[in-house]
């Protein structure tokens, strides 16, 4: 039966290509993870700074109108000022630090599938190894030579079992060289 192991090789080309296929796809989403997370990042630090202006802005405003109204700027008008100019960095912070923890998510994903399509070509790669060696395994026999390797003798031969026929004794199905254990 010539066919099956040429059917064998013919799977084991197919499940490497499999594995390189996926490795492949696995690297473009990476790609496209790590794109988002670049972009998000910048989205990010735009928003970040779009904030501070306006937040400056703000500052600016309300001196000025402390100024216009008469308000010396001291005391609780300072207060106001500094309260405005705290409550602005903390958001610019926080707006900063989601776009971080976004693109953090991102690049994970990233990651994730990188490592998927390595896995995807690894098994590719084991399983077109096995397939192949059914294949070889399978032409062996089909050629009259079994599993035995044609530079051992006969007399080495496996017998079945787990037991080995060895001239002067045999191993037994124990792996104990001689008769002791059901040899």
């Amino acid at each position: 039966m010539a066919t099956a192991p040429a059917f064998e090789g013919i799977s084991a080309a197919l499940d490497i290509a499999g594995g390189l296929a996926d490795y492949f796809a696995s690297a473009y989403s990476t790609s496209i993870a790590n794109s988002q997370a670049a972009m998000i990042m910048t989205t990010a630090q735009a928003n970040e700074r779009r904030y501070a202006l306006m937040a400056r802005a703000l500052e600016g405003t309300q001196a000025q109108d402390y100024a216009a109204s008469g308000v010396k700027v001291s005391g609780s008008p300072i207060d106001v000022l500094d309260q405005t100019a705290q409550i602005a960095s903390q958001n610019e912070a926080q707006i900063l630090m989601a776009g971080k923890e976004e693109a953090l998510g991102k690049s994970n994903e990233g990651a994730q599938a990188a490592m998927q399509g390595r896995m995807a070509l690894l098994s590719g790669i084991l399983g077109g190894g096995a397939s192949l060696g059914q294949g070889i395994n399978l032409a062996t026999a089909d050629s009259g030579g079994g599993t035995t390797p044609a530079s051992l003798p006969s007399s080495y031969a496996q017998t079945g079992g787990n037991s080995l026929d060895l001239p002067g004794g045999g191993v037994s199905s124990y792996g104990f060289y001689g008769g002791g254990f059901g040899g």
